[in-house]
């Protein structure tokens, strides 16, 4: 098929006298997509037209932020918490029982781990973060990359009945 539609191609080329031209890719730099999608989740996505991955995006980004927020303020307050209990514990000589909010007698050690274990979420939150903004702008960073190699070999054959597009074999357009 591929084949009987190149060599078609070539008979109708050969028939009508043509003007071949080549055009210019664009000029535009990749990075200024990139620096877009960074600060509008999914711009690059929405912008090749790739609506799946631009809500994908932005989606993963939204809830990574919320993630990020979430985790801080816990974190803050259950530190809060057990630099309260450490405070208190140190004018003591026995071991303290604190009552915390959830109506659990812990000590000021447990509070302690229960903060570390939140400073650890709120760590697994940045790494989120820069994971998704990184595949983010890399694929942002390849998709104009690609549209902006499929433009370069676009070649324009002119005849009397029309233009007629052809992408070195990709793909052709009537």
């Amino acid at each position: 098929m591929r084949s009987a539609l190149l060599l078609s191609l070539s008979i109708t080329v050969a028939l009508y006298p043509t003007k071949e031209t080549v055009t210019e890719p664009p000029k535009e730099e990749l990075w200024i997509p990139v620096i877009m999608d960074i600060a509008l989740p999914g711009y690059g996505a929405f912008s090749q037209k790739e609506y799946l991955w631009g809500g994908l995006y932005l989606a993963a980004k939204l809830s990574g932020f919320y993630f990020l927020y979430i985790s801080y303020h816990t974190y803050r307050y259950r530190d809060s918490l057990a630099r309260a209990a450490e405070l208190r514990q140190s004018e003591e000589y026995d071991r303290l029982f604190f009552l915390d909010p959830a109506g659990n007698f812990k000590t000021a050690q447990d509070l302690r781990n229960e903060a570390q274990s939140s400073y650890t979420l709120f760590l697994y939150a940045i790494l989120w973060e820069v994971l998704i903004y990184s595949i983010s702008a890399y694929h942002t960073y390849r998709l104009y990359y690609l549209a902006e190699l499929n433009q370069s070999f676009r070649h324009n054959i002119k005849n009397e009945n029309g233009n007629i597009h052809y992408d070195l074999g990709w793909q052709i357009r009537f």
